[in-house]
């Protein structure tokens, strides 16, 4: 598309100088100002197409956002959850986070959100692989892990959040996981940039 814009720019480009040069002889200020203003026109009309392309990429993207809650209104006990929400205009496909090392002595394997609507929060299913080869799962096992070994280590941990759009484009986030708290290092879309928090 953008191709085709710059084809067509320079062939009007051409048009108007070929005209400025038959009229070479004769130049008249219309003529100058008419060319001035083609000129500009040409350029706002790229701008504008820009525009309504990143504005247009901006709003079929869904922003998630991934944090640990403390308490539980349904349960008799407040404990620690992991939780995915999305802030985004559009559903988030595929929510997947993972902390990519062990922390604490086990390894944290969050189960994949398959459907995340715009909106709305969803808890990520925990199961954790202790180094014995012991496995827990549940709220109440991921609250016990979390108080325990993630809390208060001071090791900064590498976790990855990857979801899709509703038309299947593919997103990514660094993040690093210290002391109970996560931090976003940087976004990529496949096929653009990184872009660095």
């Amino acid at each position: 598309m953008v191709k085709s814009f710059y084809f067509w720019g320079i062939v009007a480009t051409l048009f108007l100088l070929i005209g400025l040069y038959i009229g070479y002889c004769e130049i008249k200020q219309e003529v100058i100002v008419l060319t001035i203003t083609a000129l500009i026109l040409t350029y706002y009309t790229y701008e504008t197409y820009r525009m309504r392309k990143e504005l247009t990429r901006i709003q079929s993207t869904p922003f998630i956002s991934v944090f640990i809650e403390y308490g539980d209104p349904e349960a008799g006990t407040p404990h620690y959850r992991c939780f995915a929400k999305n802030d985004g205009q559009l559903t988030a496909i595929d929510v997947q986070f993972d902390i990519l090392e062990p922390v604490g002595g086990g390894k944290l394997i969050f189960k994949k959100i398959d459907v995340l609507p715009k909106d709305q929060k969803k808890q990520f299913d925990v199961k954790i692989i202790l180094e014995n080869r012991e496995e827990r799962a549940g709220a109440n096992a991921f609250d016990e892990f979390y108080r325990t070994n993630i809390i208060f280590d001071p090791k900064e941990v590498s976790c990855k959040l990857s979801f899709r759009n509703i038309l299947y484009e593919p997103y990514h986030a660094e993040m690093s996981f210290k002391q109970g708290q996560l931090f976003v290092k940087g976004i990529l879309q496949k096929g653009l940039k990184e872009v660095r928090a």
